[in-house]
């Protein structure tokens, strides 16, 4: 059934027009001071929520469901957000009321029912009911045969990451998981939020569909799913193939918006072909620019990204703040709806294990580069470049050789989001290895079929053959469509994702006439990573089997002296280079306030940094494959700029 359509407005600081029905793809809708954006609401087009709304619709816009939340936010400066939830219809007695353990897209447990306070629930006339807390994430409301409830409790918000929440007098952040309780076995009822923001507020930017200052979500996941920004932050706006985009953002730095945007705005079209739809009406992307490090995290029509206020000027830095952009937006195919079996059915409660995040994230991060390629954002240089930061990654981790891409998948709960001294030794990145995978089977479809095909096929195949039929993938799904498009993988799949081979580069770069090769950087090694504290040399992890390890050097140790002579982080690194390889040099250390003297037998660095040539003598076959890929003909003169490896990366 198609859905009428209903015009409604959003108070959102944009020009009040039309949009669909009206191409504005190539305009850039900026920030003014008109409070209202008006525009018709359509039926999604993506299977999740057609029911749902075409439910609504029908019922004149009226509200169904049984479930309704009230946020407020009364005092910010105290940072609690206070929350009611309606539950009506209710039919046994007791019932739970469950807050998550953790949210969606980021494996960790946060226990967010530690920032929860004054849980209380009332019947008719207000009269309380009885509760008690029955698990740390679970109370249970004894409802005495009434037909609804009223539930109340407060949540402290002041942890500004985006998987969290946070509200002062700026700003309310909402990460649903961390704020909205569920009432058990209710998640898949229709959703009713109304937000009551703080008197000098004026802005709510969300991917939920609103009526003023309600909004509506068809289950609980979709609630969760769909973070909100309350506030008086910048509102841009632009289209691309009819569909609406809003880039929300809060603070200040060194950004030109216009130009930003505009790159948003490539990132979009370019992202959309793999796939070759946009399965949304519209997307936020929720923007925070602050003076931390960035990050980002995926929801299915929007996502919540932060970044470094000041990185904006510098091109390198520039390019990584586009390449979180990149890699967001792509989840809302890759994970949001191409998702692993494992992960269909969200349990809120407990780790939801998967053992392929690897093409969840690792192909995403794959793409992240191939779509700032295709955006004409990167050069062939930079795009390579990219490609040589994850191998480096990979290459730098010497556990790489004791845990599997599989592994890493699974034990991301225990892993990798918590890392310590030892994670370089033990664990290696699904992020990293899974997009250096991703471009080693891009490389091989397309040398097999003569770049008729490339992983888009892979991509689009699983997309129609798993989301489309409201289903997840396996392992098995993903080689099964890697292994239609181009014939059997089995020992690329038992090499590189089971197992722990070691990766031969030059084997797929040499399709493009391009080969990769280690550089020995000068002077000694230690094989230490350092902690920036106060310019002094502090250790973070100590390579496994490496010099400074068989010397008894220990993470957290302080190197103070180095032959005698006082050392610091800068110079440290200088001295060593200074220093041949298998030299003996004399290392004073201050551990746990003891002084220690070691003498250590510096090695030499390789295979932590490579670098691209061109092969001599290329073939027409190679210098064809290098056009296609790269956009660029062989004859063309290539320049490689120095890169700098990041301070968290270094080994020294």
């Amino acid at each position: 059934m198609q859905a009428r359509k209903l015009g409604h407005c959003f108070e959102y600081p944009l020009p009040c027009r039309k949009v669909h029905g009206k191409d504005t793809s190539n305009t850039l809708i900026a920030e003014s001071n008109t409070p209202q954006l008006s525009y018709s609401l359509e039926q999604p087009n993506d299977d999740i929520g057609k029911a749902f709304y075409a439910t609504w619709f029908c019922n004149g816009g009226a509200f169904l469901g049984n479930i309704r939340y009230t946020l407020s936010m009364n005092n910010p400066s105290a940072h609690y957000f206070d929350i009611e939830i309606f539950a009506d219809n209710l039919k046994n007695s007791p019932i739970k009321v469950v807050m998550p353990v953790w949210a969606p897209g980021s494996y960790l447990v946060r226990e967010f029912s530690r920032n929860v306070q004054n849980f209380r629930a009332f019947g008719r006339d207000r009269k309380p009911l009885f509760v008690s807390k029955i698990a740390k994430n679970v109370w249970e409301v004894k409802t005495k045969g009434e037909r609804s409830c009223r539930i109340t409790y407060e949540v402290y918000a002041f942890e500004m990451g985006v998987q969290t929440s946070y509200l002062d007098e700026e700003r309310a952040t909402v990460n649903g998981a961390g704020v909205f309780c569920y009432v058990q076995g209710r998640k898949d009822e229709n959703v009713e939020l109304e937000i009551r923001p703080y008197r000098k507020f004026k802005r709510i930017s969300t991917g939920l569909e609103r009526r003023n200052n309600v909004f509506f979500a068809e289950n609980y996941d979709h609630l969760v799913d769909s973070p909100i920004e309350i506030g008086n932050q910048q509102v841009y706006s632009f289209t691309v193939n009819r569909k609406l985009y809003e880039v929300s953002i809060y603070g200040s730095g060194n950004l030109d918006t216009r130009s930003f945007i505009a790159d948003i705005k490539k990132i979009v079209e370019a992202a959309g072909t793999v796939f070759g739809e946009h399965p949304y009406e519209k997307y936020v992307f929720i923007m925070h620019l602050l003076s931390e490090r960035g990050g980002g995290l995926e929801h299915r029509n929007s996502s919540m990204i932060r970044l470094q206020r000041w990185s904006f000027k510098s091109r390198v830095d520039y390019l990584r703040q586009l390449s979180v952009i990149a890699h967001e937006l792509f989840h809302l195919w890759n994970v949001k709806r191409l998702r692993p079996k494992q992960l269909m059915r969200y349990d809120y409660e407990k780790e939801n294990y998967t053992n392929l995040l690897w093409v969840s994230e690792g192909i995403t991060s794959y793409y992240e580069n191939e779509i700032l390629k295709r955006a004409g954002i990167y050069s062939a240089e930079e795009f390579l470049d990219a490609l040589l930061d994850d191998i480096e990654f990979v290459e730098g981790m010497p556990g790489k050789s004791v845990q599997s891409l599989e592994e890493a998948s699974y034990d991301a709960w225990i892993k990798h989001y918590r890392q310590d001294e030892n994670t370089p030794n033990s664990s290696v990145s699904y992020y990293a290895k899974g997009a250096v995978v991703g471009l080693m089977l891009d490389m091989e479809i397309k040398r097999r079929t003569n770049h008729r095909k490339s992983l888009d096929n892979v991509m689009r195949l699983l997309y129609r053959e798993t989301y489309k039929q409201n289903k997840g993938f396996g392992f098995e799904d993903f080689q099964e469509a890697c292994e239609k498009i181009c014939g059997s993988l089995e020992g690329f799949f038992a090499d590189y994702v089971r197992g722990l081979k070691d990766i031969d580069y030059n084997k797929w770069f040499d399709y493009a006439g391009l080969s990769v090769r280690p550089s020995t950087s000068e002077g000694g090694f230690l094989g230490v990573k350092l902690r920036s504290q106060e310019s002094k040399a502090y250790i973070a992890s100590v390579m496994q089997n490496g010099p400074a390890q068989k010397a008894g050097i220990y993470a957290n140790d302080e190197i103070i002296s180095f032959n005698s002579f006082r050392i610091n982080e800068k110079n440290l690194q200088e001295r060593l280079a200074e220093t041949k390889p298998n030299s003996t040099i004399a290392i004073i250390v201050s551990r746990d306030e003891r002084v220690i003297p070691l003498d250590v037998k510096v090695g030499e660095q390789s295979g932590l940094q490579f670098a691209f040539e061109k092969i001599k003598n290329p073939t027409k076959q190679q210098k064809e494959f290098f056009g296609k890929w790269l956009g660029k003909k062989w004859e063309d003169p290539m320049k490689f700029e120095k890169r700098e490896v990041p301070q968290e990366r270094r080994w020294v």
